[in-house]
């Protein structure tokens, strides 16, 4: 059996999660989740 990671699923679960942690200001750190996601697990 193969398993396959869901990158835009992933992502997209991480800035959810970023915008209620960051008081409310995804733009505190929305941008450090994508630079990194992007720099590792580009598709």
């Amino acid at each position: 059996m193969i398993y396959a990671v869901d990158l835009t699923g992933t992502r997209d679960l991480l800035l959810f999660l970023v915008a209620d942690c960051c008081q409310g200001e995804p733009s505190v750190c929305g941008p450090a989740i994508e630079s990194t996601l992007n720099a590792c697990c580009t598709s």
